[in-house]
Order: structure tokens, then C-alpha cells, then sequence
């Protein structure tokens, strides 16, 4: 990742991001500080944790991201704390854990609203404690990682749906920083899309013609789109809108060369329809063989099952191999 795309989600001279500027800079100083990151989807929770960990590292490479929902139940402790040799059936050698793979860095705990119960509670261990146990050992590990985690989910309600542990909660919620959406802080967009724009044309400067720019007219009228898919889809657009530009041989991107839907709930329903009933194909395809499928969709098994959660694709809805 760039230095550009680390710092992209946080240009802009708003005032409230000037202030989500100031609080990542403050807790950089801090390395044994755990910190929430907190925001809608798209709003680049992951790429603000990256920031806080180069403040805090001095750009330290050890940055390692434990996404809990896309790591399977029946796995995730192992996956993060390592196991010893014979904790399992197919545990022929010792194994280290995302836990310990962060050691003098940062890990980052994406989604940890998807944690199980039984997960929150080593999760509550290991950050008051910061011990914990390889699967199969009965002696304890310290971490000297920082912990950051992210939810697009507001954790405070979760605690009273009684969905995630209040103690956790207290334990990773003392400082908390909200990524705002892109809606709230319009005056930063044509920044932003400026900056796509350059960043997309240096990514591919022998593809792409490096005399395009973004038309004024443009950018007052993204200024005005109610980008539900946030600073994410923002950037999607843009880098799609330089790819049409530069195929029309245009010089100037224009409204025209942007393909936003109308809602975020039409949009989002109907992609994710589309990519359910190709997910559903694939398997049938495969003969409801999970390591076949993943291997055509070209993602790793553990990606696979949180794509079946993200896509609501139960074990019945799978072929007869697989139930």
C-alpha cells in the first residue's frame, strides 16, 4: 500500500476531520494504547488503523490484520493464538498465531463485532492481560503488539442487544475514534476526487494519458452525490471514470463518465444478488466441492466462508455435496 492510499481517508481541511486528524496523531504517541475505530462501511477504518500504526512504529512493516469475519468459527482461536504440535488431529508441527505474528508491531482486529462470544472472551484476555495461550499449551505467551480494532457497527448498541460483551467493550472502547461518512463533510469530496484522479494516473503512467484532469464543473456536481459507499466507493468511481476518460481519448473526466446508482440499498441488493446466484453457480459447477470453488472464485478457503456469510448462503442452499 502507498503512502498516498494510507493517507487518502484522512485529507481533507473539514473540521471534523481535521479533528479525527488530530486524534490519531495524539494516540500515535501512545503504542500500548488500544484503540476502536468506528464508522460506516467504506469510511477506511482499515487505512486510519495503518496511519495510527506508522505514528506509532515509525513505519514499522509488522502490520497484520485479523478479519474476524471471514475467519471461520471452528478455526479462529488457532488462527489467532498458533497451536502446538498434536492440538489437533493435523497439528503435525507447532504453528504461530496472527497474535504472535504482530509482535513488536500492530494488530488490527477488522470486524470484531463477528466475534463469538466464546472468541470476545480471549479477546477480553488478551488485551487486559496481553496473555494468552497457543492451542494444545498450558503455558501462557505475552504480546507486546498494539491492538487496534474497527467495527461498521455501533458496539454500544450491540451491548445492549447483548450481541457483543459490555466488559469487552469497555475494554477496547476507551478510545474511540469515528470515521465520519463522506455525506457529512461534502466539502472535502472534490479534494479527494482530485487526488484519485492523480493517484489512478501515477499507479498506470505508461496506460493512461497524464495530461487528464477533472473538469470544476465535475467536482461540484460529486460534491452533491450522496455516496453511501463513502470514501470507498468514491475512489471505485473515480479510478472508473478515468479508465472511460482515457478510452474516449478525452482530456477532461465529466459527469458522463461516471455510472453512480440512485441508492445505496438498490445498488448494494442488486450486486449482491448477482454475485449470490454466481457464487451458488460455482459450486454447482464444482460438485459442491468447497476447495474447487474458492480455487475458481480465486479466493483462499477461510475468504470463502466469510463471502457465504457476507452473501446470507447458508449450508442448505449449497449443494448436496457440501450438507
Amino acid at each position: 500500500m502507498t503512502i498516498a492510499q494510507q493517507t487518502s481517508v484522512l485529507l481533507g481541511s473539514s473540521p471534523i476531520m481535521r479533528s479525527v486528524r488530530d486524534e490519531i496523531e495524539n494516540l500515535a504517541r501512545f503504542s500500548n494504547v488500544t484503540v476502536l475505530l468506528q464508522g460506516e462501511t467504506g469510511t477506511g477504518k482499515e487505512i486510519a488503523a495503518r496511519y495510527l500504526h506508522k505514528g506509532s512504529f515509525n513505519g514499522s512493516p509488522i502490520f497484520t490484520v485479523a478479519n474476524l469475519a471471514t475467519i471461520p468459527e471452528s478455526i479462529v482461536e488457532r488462527e489467532l493464538f498458533g497451536h502446538e504440535r498434536g492440538a489437533f488431529s493435523d497439528a503435525n508441527m507447532p504453528r504461530p498465531g496472527l497474535v504472535e505474528a504482530a509482535e513488536r508491531g500492530t494488530l488490527f482486529f477488522d470486524e470484531i463485532s463477528s466475534a463469538s462470544e466464546r472468541v470476545q472472551g480471549s479477546l477480553l484476555r488478551l488485551l487486559e492481560n496481553r496473555e494468552y495461550y497457543r492451542l494444545g499449551s498450558t503455558q501462557p505467551r505475552q504480546s507486546t503488539a498494539r491492538f487496534i480494532a474497527a467495527a461498521n457497527v455501533d458496539l454500544e448498541a450491540s451491548v445492549a442487544a447483548g450481541k457483543f460483551r459490555r466488559d469487552l467493550f469497555y475494554r477496547v472502547g476507551e478510545f474511540t475514534i469515528t470515521l465520519p461518512p463522506l455525506r457529512t463533510r461534502t466539502e472535502d469530496i472534490p479534494m479527494l476526487a482530485r487526488h484519485f484522479v492523480d493517484c489512478f494516473k501515477n499507479s498506470y503512467s505508461q496506460k493512461v494519458d497524464q495530461g487528464i484532469i477533472i473538469e470544476p464543473t465535475t467536482l461540484d456536481w460529486l460534491a452533491k452525490q450522496p455516496w453511501p459507499g463513502n470514501v470507498r466507493q468514491l475512489k471505485n468511481s473515480v479510478d472508473a471514470a478515468v479508465i472511460r476518460c482515457d478510452g474516449q481519448h478525452e482530456k477532461s473526466i465529466q459527469q458522463s463518465h461516471f455510472h453512480l446508482r440512485n441508492t445505496e440499498a438498490s445498488g448494494e441488493m442488486a450486486l449482491k444478488s448477482v454475485q449470490r446466484t454466481h457464487v451458488l453457480t460455482v459450486y454447482t459447477q464444482c460438485g459442491g466441492n468447497h476447495s474447487k470453488a474458492a480455487r475458481t472464485l480465486g479466493v483462499s478457503r477461510t475468504k470463502m466462508y466469510g463471502l457465504l456469510r457476507r452473501l446470507e448462503i447458508s449450508k442448505e442452499d449449497l449443494p448436496i455435496a457440501l450438507q
